[in-house]
């Protein structure tokens, strides 16, 4: 702490108070006038005093201007551990102690705890703002007394932690916030926090100061650093999503990194524009006058490495002005790729910070830190832009940083024509497959047209000419003839043959696979299946058919089931009219065969023949389906249907 005077004061842990002054340093301790040799907190008065907090049992002391203690008793109502002083406008003393706060005005000393309101009982530092308000900063959030009445923030509020250990109001009256997890300002009635995900160098803050440049200077367990306070206005408004923060450490001159932030003040600025900090070694000044380095540095791509092996590429820029290098062509490879780059700042070459993107890759920057490479896997052939970007030690970006253009060059079955070759040989195998499996269909069709022309020509003349001569032979034989049964048999079986032959030759020529044909053979049949049988057979037939092809399966299969339905009219309904009617509707082809006969029970016996299987599994093979309806001496009603595609 710095008094009006101008002496530096130094609080220490075990040393005693050192005043420095002039070059001179005086030492006050146990020995010449205070209680305790552990400094904890310092403070001057409005009258001059010098306000000392002890550790442990010190108590309170106050050097008076012949540097005097006051209060050589410990005053045991205060507590054990003073860390905070502070004198406001009204001249009330305002003592941060471990175990709650004390304000003595008037002689009077009055208490307070989080049992009287406070947010915590550890007290870290005390503020008092231009209006007047009283900021305390505890370990359980940040509490302001305004006229006696306390009102507490913790992170529900918008802090990022809830243990404060610095307060700092700027010129523009807006309170800075140092706590053990980040950095918060409070405007407007709001908390905006600021953390490392933000760029902050460490989230725990001992003390914030502000040297004459807009800069805020903090210290934390890892040293001290600098950050713009503009850059948070360009954090909250959008047009940057991290601050660039400055370290200094022992390579700037620090003999140690860790400050000191267990009690206050843990900072000052001197009148010359120094900024004081406290470590566990010792005092350190910084002089925050310092010519900033104001210059980007040039950025250099070093190596390019693919696939493991290096590339050779010119690292020069295309003119004086430009950051753009010429493109490097890769060859086929895995897609592997590592880059080197570096700034060319060497004041301090270690804080050199970089970020990358990948364009085609990349959807934003990455922010390597210090890091010194980029790596990327798996990367597919294709034209890139490897652009990056670096700051100095003081922060300053060189926005422009160098664009590194790559080409991985494709292996050739990752090349266009290849890709375009893939279906079209795929359409030409498939036209191949088609006229193959086309000319087998039509060798199929002439083969069947053959067999059918065969059957009918050669078998079915020779079958006509043994039922001509069997016929000749039976009117030939007199009735009393033994052999004339055997000759009758066999004019049958031959007129048997002859039908089935003509089914055959039916079923198998190509010429038939149609509907219409389907429908016309049906009704041909059954007309002369019933001819001379003393049951009426009608027919009800569209007046036009649509030519949907059928296949040979279809075909057979839907005859052979109306066949077992005529035949069982015939053998078992005892019937005397039959009606026959096709139907279409969309594309179901429907036929139904209706008998006026005895019909039977649908859960009798007669409900497992081997006929109504057969043709229930006819119509399964083709898809379709069958639906009997049979009542006992009412007649019986066979409907088929399946899909005609």
């Amino acid at each position: 702490m710095e008094d009006r005077r101008g002496a530096i004061w130094i609080a220490t842990w075990g040393g005693g108070l050192d005043e420095m002054k002039d070059g001179k340093i005086r030492v006050y301790g146990s020995t010449n006038g205070l209680t305790h040799d552990s400094v904890l907190s310092l403070h001057e008065g409005v009258d001059g005093g010098i306000w000392v907090g002890m550790d442990f049992d010190g108590g309170l002391n106050l050097l008076k201007e012949e540097r005097t203690n006051v209060f050589p008793k410990p005053n045991g109502a205060i507590g054990q551990v003073i860390r905070a002083i502070y004198q406001d406008r009204e001249e009330a003393m305002w003592i941060g102690t471990g175990h709650g706060l004390n304000i003595l005005k008037n002689g009077k000393l009055t208490s307070y705890t989080t049992a009287r309101g406070l947010a915590g009982n550890i007290i870290m530092a005390i503020f008092e703002d231009r209006d007047g308000h009283v900021w305390l900063g505890t370990d359980g959030g940040l509490s302001q007394w305004n006229r006696g009445k306390l009102t507490n923030f913790t992170s529900r509020d918008g802090l990022p932690h809830n243990w404060i250990n610095a307060i700092y109001q700027d010129s523009e009256q807006v309170l800075w916030i140092g706590t053990k997890g980040g950095l918060s300002r409070f405007k407007d009635g709001k908390f905006a926090s600021y953390t490392s995900k933000q760029g902050l160098f460490s989230d725990e803050i001992y003390e914030i100061l502000e040297d004459d440049f807009g800069n805020f200077w903090m210290s934390c367990r890892a040293g001290i650093f600098r950050v713009n306070k503009k850059e948070f206005e360009a954090v909250d408004n959008g047009a940057a999503k991290t601050v660039t923060c400055t370290v200094f450490g022992k390579a700037d001159g620090l003999v140690s990194v860790q400050c000191n932030g267990v009690a206050k003040p843990a900072g000052w600025k001197s009148k010359d524009g120094r900024l004081w900090f406290p470590t566990i070694r010792g005092i350190v000044a910084v002089d925050s006058r310092i010519k900033m380095n104001d210059k980007p540095p040039p950025v250099l791509i070093e190596e390019v490495i693919a696939d493991r092996k290096p590339q050779k590429f010119a690292n020069d820029a295309e003119g004086p002005s430009s950051a753009q290098l010429a493109a490097i062509k890769i060859p086929p490879g895995r897609g592997e790729l590592e880059i080197h780059y570096a700034a060319l700042s060497l004041q301090a070459p270690e804080k050199n910070r970089f970020q990358y993107m990948l364009a085609g890759v990349d959807p934003n920057w990455i922010d390597a830190g210090t890091r010194r490479e980029a790596f990327y896997n798996n990367l597919g052939p294709g034209n890139y832009r490897f652009h990056v970007r670096a700051c100095n030690n003081d922060g300053v970006w060189n926005e422009a940083g160098i664009v590194l253009p790559i080409v991985l060059s494709p292996h050739f079955w990752q090349t266009w024509w290849f890709r375009m070759a893939i279906p079209v040989a795929a359409g030409l195998l498939l036209f191949a497959w088609y006229r193959f499996r086309m000319t087998q269909l039509r060798q199929i069709e002439r083969l069947r047209v053959q067999i059918a022309a065969d059957l009918h020509d050669d078998v079915g003349a020779r079958l006509t000419k043994v039922a001509m001569v069997t016929e000749f032979m039976d009117r030939e034989t007199a009735p009393t003839d033994k052999s004339k049964p055997h000759v009758e048999n066999i004019a049958k079986t031959t007129r048997e043959v002859i039908q089935a032959m003509d089914e055959i030759v039916w079923t198998i020529n190509p010429k038939n696979d149609t509907l219409d044909n389907l429908a016309n053979y049906i009704f041909q049949y059954a007309q002369e299946y019933f001819q001379n049988t003393g049951v009426r057979c009608r027919m009800d037939l569209p007046a036009q058919l649509p030519h949907y092809p059928l296949s040979t399966e279809e075909r057979h299969n839907l005859f052979m089931a109306v066949k077992e339905a005529l035949n069982n009219v015939l053998k078992h309904a005892h019937a005397t009219e039959v009606r026959i009617s096709l139907a279409l509707e969309d594309r179901d082809l429907r036929i139904i065969v209706t008998d006026n006969g005895c019909g039977f029970v649908m859960n009798g016996s007669h409900n497992g023949g081997d006929g109504l299987n057969n043709m229930k599994e006819r119509l399964a093979r083709i898809g379709g389906r069958l639906d009997i309806e049979s009542k006992e001496k009412s007649g019986t009603r066979v409907e088929m249907e399946v899909s005609v595609n």
